[in-house]
């Protein structure tokens, strides 16, 4: 061979290893290009989604099917256009021909053999290695429609036919059909090399048939490439690179596939690029896919991609799903769908589904894509799969990628992402689904991780997923954990986040025996300007049937310093109820966190409430909320519920909401607006038994710095018992401010509850700092619980209330006060109110006519209890 040839092949085997190797991701200074808000007009949301039933195969270099050996693995198929487009036919002039390679001669019988291909000009044919190479100068290949390139006939020894021009004038094309299908060896490979022609230098309208011979030993399918270095590229028939099915032989691989143009633009036909994995004893692994574009005008990619694994018909695993990428360098509009699911396996583990990513430097459309995992003895996991854009609009996306089902486990749900690198995301509805599969004797799967990543504006999106923990079955059957939800806004100057709402659904698995976690989501948000979020999460521990339920799920808050957010919050995050006498699970948690000169204004629901025991069991524990913000911030609360009880119990005791609490600490001003925190005890024995309740949480409040304002109403009472049973004690309000003004407009209890053996009373504390002046128009109760016990009843004492505690402040109970620390009946001890102010300023304590200060014994006796210290 000569030392040009040589070149031409170091050449082709560059370009093939540089679309392998070639990246997806876009470029790392896209942050520095953000715009901020913009009156563009986006498209609307999509209507239609893609769909792969009814479209036809175009390539495909699947592996072959076994029924006593390894299924084959699929082929790669791989399309780049490093300067150009990926397009359908749109009707261009295919290459001019002037000096034909193919003589009339060999063209006469509209066959041409490969033996017939050499004798052409045997000067052009130089064999290397297994290679047979024939090198045009000054020549065209072109082969007619209605006649075909025969190459079955090629010796052993030859493997592949490489067609190369290398002159700018020198074209390929086939209108006909090409077969490289053996009766006796593996296909033979095809590549098609233009080296200096321009505009279209290759051109396929005919079918090139390069699979493995249908014969009960394996064959391999045929390699196919065409690679143009300065021109465009059109193939427009089908192509066919898969492997056989020889029976009990392992199946046959797929060939690979490799369209690349390094200048041009690349024509494709419509359909489905296939690569799937074969069936067998093994399944073969599902094929990997990359197409690649480098356009500055728009490109569509309409096409489908389906490499799923083969299934196990043994013991061994099924098969992965393949791997797609699909990228371009410039706009994306897509109406693409995949499908990569993980093979199943009879006893073995079933195969992971795949992985999608697609990327353009704006991104809209409609896209698809399926990648469950493998049923099994274990389940395999769902796919990976993430969309990005510079800026995503107009787009409609839909993913599953759930777990497989399984015997012993489920699988775990795979990963999905939707990621905007710096400008915008508006105009965008997804419907994400990555559940963990189903255990029919054992655990389920756990949920996979959903992200939304935006460094700019957010307007106008749907975000709607569901990673749920799969169900486990069976004695021992557990609940698999809910995946994680997480948000992460983080934009910069003038961007912001308006009309984005999300629906998002992580219930832990229910089990027969344990109930799985619940899931949760955490959003961080930055920006200077108001931003709008609507946040619905349904994240409810698993139902535990023979023992306990699952953990409520987790909201996790993150606003960096001067953000602006109004959000309306919906989460259901309670503890999953338990079955047959065991405990029920715990409430979910919520924290937020605020950065310095951040404003959160918060409305809607909060439900983390502990689980309910069916049985004898005790109710969950209720959950927590602990909200931060930072220095010269604000929270402001409007019509917010927090609802933090204990679990009921039907048959033993309530849940304790001492286990979950309520603290806020705002360095700046707080409101609370009419609404309620409510961290009582849950009740006991609500249907039978004489279990007591459980006892009220904790509720503390710290607001310095600015005014603080308390209109919710705050409940820490202890959960009813049954009437033989105990009530449970109150839990701790305490409300801070080193604010100049605070003003108590709400229902605060802390009483305990009636029973035979009555719950205690708790402890209220509202204190201010040097010249703050407390307005109390609401009702503070911190009174005992009431007997009723037929024999001996004794009422539990009044409990404590403190407004004041030692700091110079002034007091003033308008004409709506009510303040009562009571014993409870038939007898006990009053409690005491502290009106405790000290210190050398003017200090004065002003009761408005009609208020109410008192302090009764069980009997209905006032009893003198009551401390104004005014020192």
């Amino acid at each position: 061979m000569n030392t040009y040839m040589a070149r031409g092949l170091f050449l082709a085997l560059v370009a093939c290893l540089a679309l392998v190797a070639g990246g997806c991701s876009q470029s790392e200074d896209k942050k520095s290009k953000r715009k901020g808000g913009s009156s563009v007009a986006y498209p609307p949301v999509p209507t239609e989604l893609p769909a792969l039933t009814g479209m036809p195969v175009a390539f495909d270099s699947s592996g072959g099917t076994s029924t006593g050996n390894a299924g084959g693995l699929g082929g790669a198929i791989r399309v780049r256009a490093s300067s150009g487009r990926l397009l359908t036919d749109d009707g261009r002039t295919r290459p001019p021909i002037n000096n034909n390679f193919l003589t009339p001669t060999a063209l006469s019988g509209n066959v041409v053999t490969y033996s017939e291909l050499i004798a052409i000009n045997p000067s052009r044919a130089n064999q290397f290695v297994s290679s047979m190479i024939i090198d045009l100068i000054g020549e065209d290949f072109y082969l007619p429609a209605g006649a075909m390139l025969d190459l079955s006939d090629a010796p052993v020894g030859v493997d592949e036919v490489a067609i190369r021009t290398n002159l700018a004038g020198d074209f390929i094309r086939i209108d006909g059909n090409v077969n490289g299908v053996r009766l006796t060896q593996d296909s033979v490979a095809l590549t098609l090399l233009s080296e200096l022609a321009t505009a279209v230098a290759i051109s396929i309208d005919g079918n090139i048939d390069l699979r493995g011979y249908a014969s009960p030993v394996t064959y391999n399918g045929g390699n196919f490439n065409a690679v143009a270095y300065r021109g465009g590229v059109i193939v427009t028939g089908t192509v066919r690179t898969f492997g056989n099915s020889p029976g009990a032989q392992a199946g046959g691989e797929g060939g690979a596939i490799l369209i690349a143009s390094d200048l041009g633009d690349i024509i494709l036909p419509p359909g489905i690029f296939q690569a799937n994995g074969g069936d067998g004893t093994t399944g073969g692994d599902g094929g990997q896919g990359q197409f690649v574009a480098s356009s500055a005008s728009e490109v569509r990619f309409a096409w489908g991609w389906r490499a799923n694994g083969g299934s196990s018909t043994g013991s061994n695993d099924g098969a992965n799903g393949g791997q797609v990428a699909v990228t371009n360098y410039g706009p994306l509009d897509l109406f693409f769908a995949s499908e990569t699911h993980g093979g199943a396996s009879q006893s073995g583990a079933g195969g992971n589904g795949g992985s999608v990513s697609v990327n353009g430097l704006t991104t809209r459309g409609a896209t698809a894509l399926a990648g469950n995992g493998g049923s099994g003895d274990e389940g395999g996991d769902g796919a990976n799969m993430a969309v990005y854009g510079d800026s995503v609009f107009g787009l409609l996306m839909e993913g599953t990628a759930n777990g497989g089902a399984g015997e012993s486990q489920g699988g775990r749900g795979g990963n999905l992402q939707l990621y905007c690198d710096g400008e915008i995301i508006v105009n965008v509805s997804t419907n994400l689904s990555s559940r963990g599969g189903h255990a029919s004797d054992g655990t389920g799967g756990n949920g996979g991780p959903i992200v939304l990543l935006s460094y700019g504006e957010v307007r106008n999106l749907t975000f709607v997923a569901d990673n749920t923990g799969g169900s486990g079955s069976g004695t021992s059957g557990t609940g698999g954990d809910g995946g994680s939800n997480s948000i992460m806004l983080l934009q910069g100057f003038g961007e912001v986040t308006s009309n984005a709402v999300f629906s998002l659904t992580s219930y832990g698995g229910n089990g027969a025996d344990v109930g799985g976690d619940a899931g949760g989501v955490s959003v961080n948000i930055s920006g200077t300007d108001r931003n709008y979020m609507d946040v619905s999460l349904f994240a409810v521990g698993g139902i535990g049937t023979a023992s306990g339920g699952g953990r409520g799920g987790f909201v996790g808050l993150t606003l960096n310093a001067y953000t602006y957010l109004s959000l309306a919050l919906s989460a259901l995050i309670s503890g999953g109820d338990t079955v047959n006498g065991n405990l029920a699970g715990a409430g979910g948690e919520m924290v937020v966190g605020g950065g310095v000169q951040s404003r959160l204004e918060l409305t809607g629901l909060v439900s983390a409430r502990g689980g309910t025991s069916q049985g004898s069991g005790g109710g969950g524990m209720g959950g927590t909320a602990d909200l931060t913000m930072s220095s010269f911030s604000s929270l402001v609360t409007t019509a917010t519920t927090f609802d933090l009880r204990g679990g009921n119990s039907q048959q033993g005791r309530g849940g304790n909401a001492a286990g979950g609490s309520f603290t806020a600490l705002i360095v700046g001003q707080a409101e609370f607006g009419v609404g309620l925190i409510d961290a009582r005890g849950g009740d006991g024995s609500i249907l039978m038994g004489a279990s007591g309740g459980g006892n009220g949480g904790v509720v503390s409040i710290t607001s310095i710095l600015g005014r603080m304002q308390m209109g919710s109403n705050i409940y820490v009472s202890g959960g009813a018992g049954a009437a033989a049973g105990s009530g449970g004690s109150a839990g701790e309000i305490e409300i801070s401010a080193g604010a100049m003004e605070v003003t108590i407009s709400g229902i605060l209890l802390a009483n305990g509850a009636d029973a035979d053996a009555p719950g205690q009373a708790g402890e209220i504390r509202v204190t201010g700092s040097s010249s703050t002046r407390l307005l109390i128009s609401g009702i503070l109760e911190a009174n005992g619980g009431n007997s009723s016990a037929s024999a001996t009843p004794s009422g539990a004492s009044g409990g404590i209330i403190e407004i004041g505690e030692g700091t110079e402040v002034s007091v003033r109970f308008t004409v709506t006060a009510r303040v009562r620390a009571n014993g409870g009946t038939p007898t006990s001890a009053a409690g005491t109110i502290d009106i405790d102010i000290e210190g050398t300023g003017t200090s004065q304590v002003i009761e408005d006519v009609g208020s109410l200060l008192e302090t009764l014994d069980g009997a209905g006796n006032p009893q003198p209890n009551i401390d104004r210290n005014t020192n």
